[in-house]
């Protein structure tokens, strides 16, 4: 299985979750690290950093850290994956 397919299988899981996360009231609240996110959408920490730099994922700094909102991510993460044909150009992070 090659690494697209990998995170498409990712995403549909967490398709599941945000079904799942839009009652649980804990989901709503939780905020996120970059080591956490990284690890949800299978991305280096650089991505993640390039993508929160671009203001393209949900984020808030919190002083000099960087968090995001679990719930908010899941539903970017769904929405981005809505369509599928053209989902790795758009994780593609411009350097």
């Amino acid at each position: 299985m090659g690494v697209m397919e990998e995170i498409l299988q990712e995403l549909r899981l967490l398709r599941e979750e945000v079904k799942n996360a839009s009652t649980d009231p804990k989901t709503e609240q939780k905020l996120i690290s970059v080591k956490e996110a990284k690890e949800m959408l299978g991305v280096s920490k650089a991505t993640i950093y390039e993508l929160i730099k671009q203001d393209r994922i949900p984020h808030l700094m919190i002083g000099d850290r960087k968090l995001l909102p679990k719930r908010e991510l899941i539903e970017w993460i769904s929405k981005e994956a809505s369509d599928t044909q053209d989902f790795e150009e758009r994780m593609k992070v411009v350097g």
